[in-house]
């Protein structure tokens, strides 16, 4: 079960954004108390700038996002050597509208696809 962290204000509505306890494709349990919370704390106000700030959402994304899941904390991959944090965006409906990474540079911050 994701844990609500904060919400975000986005296309004119407060979007809550979650922390998710289990990530299915690494078939992990993340025991969200163990993070330190420093990171989290900071992890959280970058998703949270991101969408605010319209560097990470489409305008039709936005208007069909409902919520906003960290799944991921701070870390480098093959797919995107710079530090990042992985976040989905889904509807009311809980379908998925995107998928995106929140970097830790804000310059390097790219749209979620």
């Amino acid at each position: 079960m994701p844990r609500f962290v904060k919400y975000a204000s986005v296309a004119g509505k407060q979007i809550p954004i979650y922390l998710a306890s289990e990530v299915q494709h690494a078939g992990y349990k993340r025991v969200v108390d163990a993070i330190d919370s420093t990171i989290l704390n900071n992890t959280v106000d970058k998703v949270k700038s991101a969408l605010e700030n319209n560097k990470l959402l489409s305008a039709s994304q936005a208007s069909s996002t409902s919520s906003v899941t960290i799944t991921s904390m701070p870390h480098p991959s093959d797919m995107d050597p710079n530090e990042h944090s992985s976040v989905l965006m889904r509807d009311s409906q809980g379908g998925e509208v995107a998928k995106g990474h929140v970097t830790s540079d804000e310059s390097k911050q790219q749209s979620a696809v």
